[in-house]
């Protein structure tokens, strides 16, 4: 059918589908292939959202650990004799985001 439209096919699949005839059309594929395609967006939309979260834990749990371990550390140190200046210094080789701008070498 020269010029036929998506609106007539629609009409003329379910007549024939109440007929008991076989029927294909690329309209009935293209829907399947959509409720497909949801599925799956749906699906790895869960993963994603999985990963996030799982990524979120670890870079809490790594803030967390960047602030509790140098207090754990700064009573066995203070035993033997550490001042502040070196409980500081030795704590903070951990830390190498926390360099400023004015202790970073000129190129």
């Amino acid at each position: 059918m020269p010029g036929a439209r998506v609106e007539m096919v629609t009409p003329l699949i379910e007549t024939l589908e109440a007929m008991d005839s076989g029927t294909f059309s690329v309209l009935q594929q293209l829907e399947e292939l959509r409720t497909r395609f949801l599925m799956l967006d749906g699906l790895l939309g869960a993963v994603g959202t999985v990963a996030l979260f799982v990524a979120e834990l670890g870079i809490a749990n790594s803030m967390v650990m960047a602030v509790l371990e140098p207090y754990q550390e700064i009573g066995p140190m203070s035993t033997v004799g550490a001042t502040t200046g070196i409980s500081n210094s030795s704590s903070s080789w951990n830390r190498p985001l926390s360099v400023s701008s004015a202790e970073l070498p000129a190129w």
